[in-house]
């Protein structure tokens, strides 16, 4: 049995990837290249907000269709590279591929993350028809 995700794309119910624990070495590989989409938490282990995000993060992947990898990393220790990505509030949820960089602060509603990437990629694709 097909199902549709966000996107109205087809695809086949499976089980979700599970949600990796991140160091900050495969953080930078996760955030930079041409890798397939990935989705990332940013988060404090010390603050009670992080049960939240990583709820939210859950329910993103779900709505992607469920096989996008998904990661989280504590800011314990990565402040720098938190920092270089324009990460200065935590919890936060990431959104990244080869073209597209999205951040959300807080407790974001899925709708709202799933709503911003649909946006993302529609300006991208009339960028690329404006130059064609």
């Amino acid at each position: 049995m097909q199902m549709d995700n966000y996107f109205n794309q087809p695809v086949q119910p499976i089980a979700m990837e599970p949600i990796r624990s991140l160091s900050a070495a495969e953080l930078v590989s996760w955030t930079t290249g041409d890798d397939p989409p990935r989705i990332v938490e940013f988060f404090a282990s010390w603050c009670i907000y992080h049960m939240l995000t990583k709820r939210k993060l859950e329910q993103l992947q779900l709505a992607l269709g469920g096989t996008i990898a998904a990661g989280s990393i504590d800011c314990t220790g990565n402040e720098e590279r938190f920092l270089s990505l324009g990460i200065n509030q935590i919890p936060a949820i990431g959104y990244f591929s080869d073209t597209v960089k999205l951040i959300w602060f807080g407790d974001t509603e899925v709708e709202f993350m799933l709503a911003d990437i649909q946006k993302a990629y529609q300006e991208k694709a009339n960028q690329e028809n404006y130059r064609s």
